[in-house]
């Protein structure tokens, strides 16, 4: 589960637009979610979601996201398996 930058805050001072990849494919339904577990967004059919910069504010300068993605399995031990990823920086 890989989270990448299409648009940075630096091109767009209040929003970054976010592409979330699964084995290298867009993933669609990721659950993201701010640094103090708030849900912010899920990526569209092509992997995106548009997110508020400050909505990823964890103090001065300092940003994150954490992304939930549940796929089904077949195993009989187990329904789902969820992949949990996070994207930290710095301005």
């Amino acid at each position: 589960l890989e989270p990448v930058f299409v648009e940075t805050s630096y091109e767009r001072k209040d929003e970054v637009v976010i592409k979330v990849l699964y084995e290298g494919k867009p993933a669609e339904g990721v659950t993201i979610f701010n640094p103090f577990h708030k849900e912010l967004a899920k990526t569209d059919t092509n992997g995106i979601a548009r997110i508020r910069v400050e909505d990823l504010k964890m103090k001065e300068n300092y940003y994150a996201l954490v992304c939930f993605y549940k796929l089904k399995i077949s195993d009989p031990k187990a329904d789902y398996l969820w992949l949990i990823t996070s994207l930290t920086w710095q301005r």
